[in-house]
């Protein structure tokens, strides 16, 4: 693993984050963390996919988890809502292209001369399997810190 290229994808995925953030009207007082919330999520996947190969889910949901963990710290110390911090610094990690391969997969099961895919049925559950699994990680992965700081009686 090089480190350039951690340093190449936190930057990309840091870019992400800001342009969603500067859609999304976050104050600009803000715009720093979103931008450490969109590097520290995808880089780590990154990360972890280099040290734990094929787990593209466990990478994301523990990515995740550190963004959600890292959101409602940047909440609290900037008294905002983490919701600004969460959905910036996961959109980076929603998987687009499983989902545009899937329909593509849909598209040549009806009939549509779309790709020369020899299995049409195939590729699209796996991609359809595959991008609904991260997006079930990323889901689960933003609201476990939520569940835990956000109680009566906080665990942290």
């Amino acid at each position: 693993m090089m480190i350039l290229d951690v340093l190449l994808d936190a930057l990309l995925s840091a870019m992400v984050a800001l342009g969603f953030g500067m859609l999304f009207n976050v104050p600009r007082r803000l715009l720093l963390p979103v931008l450490g919330a969109g590097a520290l999520g995808h880089s780590l996947r990154l990360v972890l996919l280099w040290i734990f190969p094929g787990s593209l889910a466990i990478s994301t949901f523990i990515a995740c988890v550190v963004v959600g963990v890292y959101s409602q710290l940047m909440a609290i110390r900037y008294r905002s809502p983490a919701m600004i911090f969460q959905v910036t610094g996961a959109i980076p990690m929603i998987p687009g292209a499983l989902a545009y391969e899937a329909v593509l997969g849909a598209l040549a099961l009806g009939g549509l001369p779309v790709s020369l895919m020899d299995d049409p049925l195939n590729h699209l559950a796996r991609n359809f399997f595959l991008a609904s699994v991260l997006l079930g990680a990323i889901t689960f992965g933003i609201i476990l810190p939520s569940l835990l700081f956000n109680r009566r009686k906080p665990v942290v």
